[in-house]
């Protein structure tokens, strides 16, 4: 048996629970897990994490976010899921995104005025 320092940290609750885990699962544990279904909320994640930690705000905005999104399908870029050139992430639409990205700022801002720290 694997110890966690070898593998992912959750390894065993991917390859159980998610489509194709045993493909996609991190090989790698890390100090801190951080689990996401959509590699833009993983960043959002790592971003909110860091504005715990410098007690600055570096999460995007929606607008931010939103002008990111039409720049990549403006210069071709294609939805990770639909392989299609429209305005989507992983198959969820601009506003579902936007959505968590407004939980996750409001979260990090509760945090941040209460003084939680990493």
């Amino acid at each position: 048996m694997e110890t966690s320092w070898e593998w992912g940290a959750r390894r065993a609750q991917i390859e159980a629970c998610v489509p194709h885990g045993k493909t996609i699962c991190a090989d790698f544990a890390a100090d801190y897990t951080l689990v996401s279904g959509v590699s833009n909320w993983w960043g959002w994640g790592i971003a909110a994490m860091l504005s715990l930690k410098s007690g600055l705000d570096l999460l995007p905005t929606g607008v931010e976010e939103a002008c990111t999104l039409w720049a990549v399908v403006n210069a071709g870029g294609v939805d990770g899921i639909s392989l299609k050139n429209v305005p989507t992430v992983d198959g969820l639409s601009l506003a579902d995104n936007l959505k968590i990205l407004e939980r996750l700022t409001g979260i990090t801002a509760m945090c941040q005025s209460t003084r939680y720290i990493l």
